[in-house]
């Protein structure tokens, strides 16, 4: 199966909660990052499919998406790179966000072994109520 094939099957899985058949997709030893940690509680970097399963949880823990959208699809060779947009509320505070966002995913093997995700970190930090002080007075 084509990387590019392997990726929309993962955001099939995604969209449908189905941890289990995203880690189908994954490699056991898969590095995945998701920017914005420490101001966006679900970010940081994992690895494994305890790592992505841990991820997920925490992202549907404080996100409920309102719409997710991959839109277009870059191959090159191994490399996928994803472009799209989302839009949310944060389940405790009730703020909303929305982000075009850019995601970088390597297929080796039919399996991902690297996911990297490019958001508007500030407009989620700011939905959640987590952006810290210094960041907010060094943006003016």
């Amino acid at each position: 199966m084509e990387p590019v094939e392997v990726v929309k099957r993962c955001y099939e899985a995604f969209k449908c909660g189905d941890i289990p058949e995203l880690l189908r997709w994954v490699s056991p030893d898969v590095s995945w990052t998701d920017a914005g940690f420490p101001d966006v509680p679900y970010a940081g970097v994992r690895s494994g499919h305890d790592g992505v399963a841990d991820f997920l949880r925490s992202l549907r823990t404080h996100v409920e998406f309102s719409a997710f959208e991959p839109k277009q699809f870059l191959a090159s060779g191994a490399d996928v790179v994803v472009f799209g947009e989302f839009a949310g509320v944060d389940r405790y505070a009730g703020g909303r966000f929305r982000s075009d966002w850019a995601m970088r995913w390597r297929v080796e093997n039919g399996l991902v072994t690297l996911h990297q995700s490019y958001v508007d970190t500030c407009a989620i930090a700011r939905a959640l109520d987590t952006v810290r002080p210094i960041l907010v007075e060094a943006a003016g």
